[in-house]
């Protein structure tokens, strides 16, 4: 019976030895994979600190398309009371230019009337006032057409005003949504 306990004793001695490498082994494993675990919070504290300068630098240039969006929006509809102005004088011209026309057909005829003694001593400027007159034909409708031109930009130009408007608005309002999300 003694061989028994001396092959316990041997059997003991070399599950003591096994668990003492599994030991070893599992102090390995768990050593490489706090390493592992170490190394990986590293490169995403890394991305985390990319990823946040990124977010910055996209909302100060959504700052600043909002900014720049306004200032169009603000240029277009001021430049929109500009082509307004400018089409109505260009109306008021097209009248003028009408009524002057008339008013120097008028006068061609009255210088082309006076005569002295049968002789036309006007006909000369009255050629001139005609000549005037014949250069102003058909000035009147092309500034008509212009008038009613900058009247259909001055609208489309007042919708882009609108539009930018809102897209700025909405740019703002993205990028502080952002900002609070962060």
């Amino acid at each position: 019976m003694e061989s028994r306990p001396f092959r316990l004793r041997g059997g003991l001695h070399r599950l003591s030895r096994g668990l003492i490498a599994y030991g070893i082994v599992g102090l390995i494993v768990t050593a490489t994979g706090f390493g592992a675990l170490v190394w990986a919070n590293s490169r995403i504290s890394d991305l985390r600190a990319e990823a946040e300068a990124t977010v910055a630098r996209l909302a100060t240039t959504m700052e600043v398309a909002a900014y720049v969006l306004h200032g169009a929006s603000t240029t277009a509809q001021s430049f929109s009371a500009t082509i307004d102005l400018s089409a109505q004088a260009v109306s008021a011209a097209a009248v003028t230019i009408t009524e002057v026309r008339s008013d120097l057909s008028a006068l061609e005829a009255q210088l082309r009337s006076v005569s002295i003694l049968g002789a036309t001593p006007l006909s000369s400027p009255a050629d001139a006032v005609g000549r005037i007159a014949a250069s102003m034909d058909g000035l009147d409708g092309r500034l008509s057409l212009i008038a009613d031109s900058g009247k259909g930009n001055r609208d489309a130009l007042a919708g882009n005003a609108t539009a930018l408007g809102e897209l700025a608005d909405n740019t703002r309002v993205q990028r502080h949504c952002r900002s609070a999300a962060g």
